[in-house]
């Protein structure tokens, strides 16, 4: 007691695991109907007994579990491909033979598979797991609060088909999208949230080992995958009109102070958006995702909606495919500005 005392107050003690977590990573985020942003710190930091099951491996899960092995959670997976599990199972993470197996000793499940046609399938069965997917595993889970977290990126109406089966099945059922970031040791992203509000505040506790911040948009499904959508848009176009300009004034005396009294004369332009752009383009911080992951997101927002003439999305996607051609693959947006001057 008299250690826990002596701690500085920005920081709690978690009993269980012996470790010191600073306040920033026990935040979460809400929204309220009127756009208002409030943050709320959740301590002291509670004993994580809940098991949690990872259906599909990719790089946000895989990093995601090796924090919560590490720090002594219990942690069920499963992936189509079992090899890719073996870094996790040596760490401490449990191999399922089946999704259904992960759903049946879980008490939240995340689901991060890629496309639709397998979430469907590792959800509800199909050709490679049978009739093991995640929901017949939830109906065999006695326990009373089950939980479920599509991780995934999925299609706004697809989500909310999906969710009644969940609820059939008494379980909570949670939309969860990552903004694009660079993968940091830390899991240093925001993930938007909407659905069961019950379940998005078990999550800063469950993942208080990593920075990861969650944010939570609303109760109405899909919202979380339009917002993640109309960031990137947004993100990838700020970026690119600036490395642009930035390109076009490459050969007056003064390049970046040119653009940066550009920008101050742009009334419409917010100060802390411009201030975000100088860093991102003059002080080359990281911009979040690769070009890679980028391009992936604009697909799938073509497929996704087709009807909507998205000018400035296909403009940027043809951008990022330049770059691609570069070999910029896996840099970051700023990377345009190097091809370009």
């Amino acid at each position: 007691m008299a250690f826990t005392n002596s701690l500085p107050r920005n920081c709690f003690f978690h009993s269980s695991l012996h470790i010191l977590l600073t306040e920033s990573r026990n935040r979460y985020v809400e929204y309220d109907a009127d756009w208002q942003r409030r943050s709320f710190i959740r301590g002291p930091l509670q004993p994580v007994q809940l098991t949690l099951g990872f259906v599909g491996i990719g790089e946000l899960a895989s990093a995601l579990v090796s924090h919560l092995v590490r720090v002594g959670i219990h942690v069920l997976i499963w992936n189509r491909t079992a090899s890719k599990c073996a870094d996790l199972v040596r760490l401490g993470a449990i191999l399922a033979n089946t999704p259904a197996d992960v759903a049946a000793e879980s008490d939240i499940v995340f689901c991060s598979v890629r496309g639709t046609g397998p979430i469907t399938e590792v959800c509800f069965g199909g050709y490679f797991v049978g009739l093991n997917g995640i929901v017949a595993g939830l109906k065999r889970n006695t326990r009373s609060e089950k939980g479920f977290v599509m991780l995934s990126s999925i299609r706004p109406e697809t989500s909310m088909i999906i969710a009644q089966d969940f609820r059939k099945a008494s379980t909570k059922y949670l939309e969860a999208q990552a903004l694009l970031k660079s993968q940091s040791e830390d899991c240093d992203i925001r993930v938007l949230c909407a659905g069961s509000k019950s379940l998005f505040e078990k999550l800063p506790n469950c993942f208080a080992c990593t920075k990861a911040q969650f944010i939570y948009i609303s109760t109405l499904l899909g919202e979380a995958s339009r917002m993640k959508y109309a960031h990137t848009i947004t993100h990838v176009g700020y970026a690119l009109s600036l490395i642009e300009a930035l390109a076009v004034l490459q050969e007056s005396e003064k390049p970046v102070e040119s653009l940066s009294f550009i920008l101050d004369e742009l009334d419409n332009v917010s100060p802390i958006m411009r201030n975000k752009i100088k860093d991102i383009i003059f002080h080359r911080r990281d911009l979040g995702g690769t070009i890679r992951e980028l391009k992936d997101t604009l697909k799938e927002l073509y497929e996704w909606y087709p009807k909507k003439p998205l000018h400035l999305a296909t403009a940027a996607f043809e951008a990022l495919e330049y770059a691609s051609r570069k070999g910029a693959d896996n840099k970051n947006i700023s990377a345009m500005y190097d091809l370009l001057v």
